[in-house]
């Protein structure tokens, strides 16, 4: 089973990243017309919380790793300068499914907004490919610019859509593949 994984970067400090749920919440009433992302599913009033069993750094390690959970089938792990989300959706429903990639794309684009992020990287997650492995270089403290050029150097240039990961020979074998979402320079907080 592949997952869907969204990577975004994030500009909050260390003292700030307490805020995120917060900052989430604040807007989440402004992406209801993509819910339920799974057709005929309920939409949740739930929000986004930390879990709290991960508030802490794992022993030995310097940065600071979250989990995070959201409503309507969202979660996440924030590091040091990203977030890396995934969804109850399949990677496969993202690259193939009409009425499903148009509402987690803008459901994406949506948290990347509010975090002031200017791009969204757009990965499978099921360790049977290489692309996976970008997923827990949030968790490492690496921003998605630099986690972009390890894409780029490791798996090759970003396809020109997430239809044409389909063309990619890999991506019937493993579901490899990984799409760049270049947004809108927003302005900083």
């Amino acid at each position: 089973m592949i997952n869907f994984t969204a990577l975004i970067d994030h500009n909050l400090a260390g003292g700030q990243l307490h805020t995120l749920p917060d900052l989430l919440n604040a807007k989440w009433h402004e992406i209801r017309h993509l819910l339920p992302v799974f057709e005929g599913y309920p939409v949740e009033d739930g929000y986004w919380r930390w879990e709290p069993e991960l508030l802490t750094p794992t022993a030995g390690d310097e940065d600071e790793r979250f989990r995070l959970e959201g409503p309507n089938g969202f979660l996440g792990h924030v590091g040091k300068y990203a977030i890396g989300l995934h969804h109850l959706a399949r990677w496969l429903s993202f690259v193939e499914d009409e009425k499903i990639r148009p509402r987690l794309r803008g459901i994406c684009i949506h948290i990347a907004k509010v975090l002031k992020s200017n791009r969204i990287v757009y990965v499978p997650d099921s360790g049977s490919n290489l692309e996976s492995g970008a997923y827990w270089m949030v968790s490492d403290s690496m921003n998605i610019g630099a986690i972009t050029q390890w894409l780029t150097s490791h798996c090759g240039p970003p396809p020109v859509s997430i239809e044409s990961i389909k063309s990619n020979p890999e991506y019937a074998i493993s579901g490899a593949g990984y799409y760049i979402d270049k947004l809108q320079a927003h302005n900083s907080r």
